[in-house]
């Protein structure tokens, strides 16, 4: 229903828990004010899997992604205090490098500009590479921004990819396929790569919260299956030492 702990799916707005899930036909949402009672479930398209979409709320407005072996489709809205959703615009198709992306990962910049990553197929070569796409507009329409979509990895793997905000306009993109790699956008450009010591069991096992311009970084290791917590540091390009939770 919710598949995958990278991506985000629940938020607080407006006197109400939303919850995000897939019922294995459609991407549905409830609500409650007080954690305990919920409302009936509201379809907002087709799903059927919970990997398949992911959710931000930026402060004002929810964002969604959706993908599943096809092109990216991205919509905004406001959640209302009566738990209903007032979409900005109809849902925008957002075409890819191959059009066929997969586990999306969406967010909003602090300058309010929507940023997605996600594994892109190239079926013609039968390899999957990372990406991350940039939205040039910030009213619910989409055009893709000069530069994007960006590819983090020339290595072809079963990546996921997420993309968190950091201050200023910064970015941080942690793409994962064995260890763990960060790439950083100044505003501008992007970084060098930086990488975990140790390898991840599955691409999707993990998850990374900002603070500043740092992020915190916690993942299953795929020897012992600990729970392993890094932390990107921003000044110094790099991840401190992981500790066994």
């Amino acid at each position: 229903a919710i598949s995958a702990p990278f991506q985000r799916k629940t938020f607080y707005a407006n006197g109400r828990f939303w919850v995000f899930y897939s019922d294995g036909t459609n991407m549905v949402y409830r609500t409650s004010t007080d954690g305990a009672t919920w409302t009936a479930a509201t379809a907002v398209r087709t799903a059927a899997y919970g990997h398949t979409f992911s959710i931000w709320f930026d402060g004002t407005y929810v964002h969604y992604a959706y993908a599943d072996l096809s092109p990216i489709y991205y919509r905004r809205g406001t959640p209302n205090a009566d738990g209903t959703i007032t979409w900005s615009a109809v849902e925008q198709t957002v075409s890819t490098t191959y059009n066929t992306a997969s586990y999306p990962y969406i967010s909003v910049d602090s300058n309010g500009y929507v940023w997605i990553g996600y594994l892109d197929y190239d079926a013609a070569n039968y390899d999957y590479y990372p990406f991350v796409i940039k939205n040039s507009l910030n009213n619910g329409s989409w055009v893709t921004a000069t530069g994007f979509p960006y590819q983090l990895s020339t290595n072809t793997a079963y990546w996921t990819v997420s993309v968190v905000p950091l201050t200023a306009g910064k970015m941080l993109a942690i793409y994962t396929c064995g260890t763990v790699f960060a790439k950083r956008w100044d505003g501008s450009a992007w970084g060098t790569e930086v990488a975990t010591t140790s390898v991840i069991n599955y691409a999707y096992e993990f998850s990374a919260v900002v603070q500043g311009d740092n992020v915190h970084l916690v993942f299953l290791k795929s020897t012992g299956y600990d729970i392993l917590y890094t932390k990107y540091v921003y000044a110094t390009n790099s991840f401190t030492a992981e500790t066994t939770l």
